[in-house]
This record gives structure tokens, C-alpha cells and sequence, in this order.
């Protein structure tokens, strides 16, 4: 039987390598104003009972499900993932926005799209029956160190977020700050680097 209501789809396709014992992983996919998001849905195997479950909330950039960005591969929301699920905890992660296999454009995403695209992915994983939608955390990376505390703030459902990695400065400064640095050692001009400025401006609103 399903594990989601009606309304979210699930596949099995393309997801069966180096799958832990003692964990099934499904394809899931959520639509977010218009987006469709697609995920992972990480269980514990021969649960008998709802269990408790994270949301990965990614960093900031083109990340994927996984936790990667081009060029760089850890596989950190996978390995968490997997290590929960041998805890007795599920999981959701999904590719960002324009990343992997969700629709949208990544360079186009608000700083209250990533919210929505998280609030609503938070509200799949409680959908799921073998979820306990009151034992439910919010696990922030980086980026989502910042995200994940304003979307618990929203609500008392939550039981609790996890930060890693998280900012001691203002989102928007280490944003700032990060893209200047890359672009200026690609070699933009001052006329490129002022209109990557204004598209900041937008993201950051």
C-alpha cells in the first residue's frame, strides 16, 4: 500500500543501489506553487508502529537531495539519512529548486520560495502513515540553519530542529560575501559583478 495520501506520488525506480539493510527508500514527489519537488522518503524496514521522522533543509545554492552541489559530493543528507533510518527514524530530502530531479529554476528561487518549498515538504513527510506527524524535526544545513528555525517558529507541532553548521552572521551578508568571492576568482568584470549584485537583491528579498 501507499505510504503517502493521494496527491503524492511515489516510484521506485533508479534508487535500489547501496541501499543499507534494514531501510527502504521510495521516490516521492510534492508540488510547491507550481513546482514540482521530487525526494527520497527514507523508513526504517518492518516498522510496526508510526515513527519518528527529519526534513532535511538544504544550503544554500544548487543542492540536491543528497546534500551535493556540482563539484562538490558528500553525500551528507544521504549518510544521515541511512544512519537514521538504522535509528528507527525516517527522513524526506529532495533536490532544491531547478536541482536534480525538481522542476523550476534554481537562480530564479526567493528566500520565501525555499520557505514554501520546505513548509510543504515538511507537511508530505507527516502525510506518510508510517510517520508520527507529532515527533516530527527539522534538520538545518548551513543555509537551512537559518530557514529551519523561522519555519519552527510558524507552528507547535514541530518536537524539535537540528542546526549544522549554522551562521553567526545575517544570511543575507554570508550570501553576500560567498558570491562575491566565487565571482571575482572566475574573472567577472565590475559591470558583471554589479548585475549579479541586483539578481542577490532579488533572491535575498
Amino acid at each position: 500500500s501507499s505510504l503517502f495520501p493521494k496527491g503524492i506520488s511515489l516510484g521506485l525506480e533508479g534508487i535500489a543501489d547501496a541501499i543499507p539493510s534494514g531501510i527502504e527508500e521510495q521516490e516521492v514527489t510534492f508540488n510547491s506553487s507550481g513546482i514540482t519537488l521530487a525526494g527520497t522518503l527514507t523508513v526504517p524496514a518492518g516498522a510496526s508502529k508510526p515513527v519518528p521522522a527529519v526534513l532535511f533543509v538544504h544550503a544554500s545554492g544548487p543542492v540536491d537531495r543528497d546534500g551535493n552541489v556540482a563539484g562538490v559530493e558528500t553525500d551528507i543528507f544521504r549518510d544521515l539519512a541511512h544512519s537514521l533510518s538504522q535509528a528507527g527514524i525516517a527522513s524526506l530530502r529532495y533536490d532544491k529548486r531547478g536541482t536534480g530531479e525538481s522542476e523550476g529554476v534554481s537562480s530564479d528561487s526567493s528566500m520565501n520560495d525555499l520557505l514554501t518549498d520546505a513548509r510543504i515538504g515538511l507537511s508530505a513527510l507527516q502525510a506518510c502513515e508510517k510517520v508520527d506527524d507529532q515527533s516530527c524535526f527539522l534538520i538545518g544545513y548551513s543555509e537551512g540553519g537559518i530557514l529551519a528555525p523561522i519555519i519552527a517558529s510558524e507552528r507547535d507541532d514541530l518536537a524539535g530542529i537540528v542546526i549544522i553548521a549554522g551562521a553567526a552572521r545575517s544570511l543575507d551578508a554570508i550570501i553576500r560575501e560567498q558570491v562575491e568571492r566565487l565571482n571575482r576568482s572566475s574573472g567577472m568584470s565590475e559591470e558583471q559583478l554589479q548585475t549579479t549584485r541586483e539578481q542577490e537583491d532579488q533572491y535575498l528579498s
